[in-house]
């Protein structure tokens, strides 16, 4: 991947994170848990799980960096 396609993906990605943010900034305490009336995750729940896919996501980079040779990762591990 050249320089300039991870300059590119990183501004796409803070785009993206702004919005959301500016997005999260205008619900309220009971928005956030509020589910679907159909069913299905919160806002929250959703944040949360947005939060610790991230968090594994940076291990395993991590884990990557100090062991080149890795070559497996547990699919739960990658979100």
């Amino acid at each position: 991947m050249s320089t300039d396609t991870t300059v590119d993906a990183a501004a796409q990605a803070d785009v993206g994170m702004a919005r959301l943010q500016e997005a999260l900034g205008r619900l309220s305490d009971g928005d956030l848990h509020r589910a679907h009336r159909g069913g299905g995750w919160t806002v929250a729940q959703v944040i949360s799980h947005m939060n610790v896919a991230t968090l594994m996501w940076r291990g395993d980079l991590e884990r990557l960096r100090h062991d080149p040779e890795l070559t497996f990762f547990f699919r739960e591990e990658i979100g």
